[in-house]
């Protein structure tokens, strides 16, 4: 009983953040039933932001467990198509057709850390001194699984944590981190077309 109640009052409180911190951002905020988790969603400056819960390893029972999940869709794709992600992640990006492992060759980058792309070469270009330095960042979020999807049409970055982030300063700190290293990930067209000209020309 004493769990139960303990788990109640973390729910109402995780609400009750993220009612808040929707009506700050004008986002749409679902409450869900009472003992359901919320959800939230809307454009926070130019990236497009869902917060959900989700169910963690569903096909074992022993490992099931529930997440906070916060998703940014980037405002742009980038180059080439990948897929990155700590691992957690890595069952995941194993089954992506057509994607192959590449080693990212820096002091930033760690063993956990999972880049996978259909275009290596493309990706090497891509993948500056600062934009490695940026995305080993977001795959360093402590205590979360940290997935990064791309491709020239988009990009999103997902964040799964088992905390419930109850209080609009966590969520607040999460999408501004997020969002943050993101826009250092970002290419612009004359970039991309340079990247493109650059491996062709090799």
């Amino acid at each position: 009983m004493g769990a139960f109640v303990w788990s109640t009052v973390i729910l109402q409180r995780q609400k009750k953040a993220w009612a808040d911190y929707a009506k700050k951002h004008d986002l749409t905020y679902v409450p869900g039933r009472f003992m359901d988790s919320p959800a939230m969603s809307g454009m926070i400056g130019s990236y497009f932001v869902s917060c959900f819960a989700a169910v963690r390893d569903p096909q074992d029972m022993r490992a099931r467990r529930w997440v906070s999940v916060v998703e940014v869709k980037f405002p742009a794709g980038l180059v080439g198509s990948g897929a990155v992600g700590t691992k957690d992640m890595l069952l995941f990006l194993e089954g992506l057709e057509g994607l192959s492992p590449m080693l990212v060759h820096s002091s930033e980058w760690r063993e956990a850390y999972h880049f996978y792309t259909r275009e290596p070469e493309i990706a090497k270009a891509y993948l500056t001194d600062q934009r490695v330095k940026h995305l080993a960042a977001l795959l360093g979020v402590k205590n979360a699984a940290v997935l990064l999807l791309y491709d020239e049409n988009e990009a999103i970055a997902r964040v799964e944590t088992p905390d419930p982030i109850k209080d609009v300063e966590k969520i607040e700190k999460v999408v501004s981190f997020v969002t943050k290293h993101a826009e250092k990930l970002l290419v612009d067209e004359a970039e991309r077309k340079a990247i493109r000209g650059q491996v062709s020309s090799q």
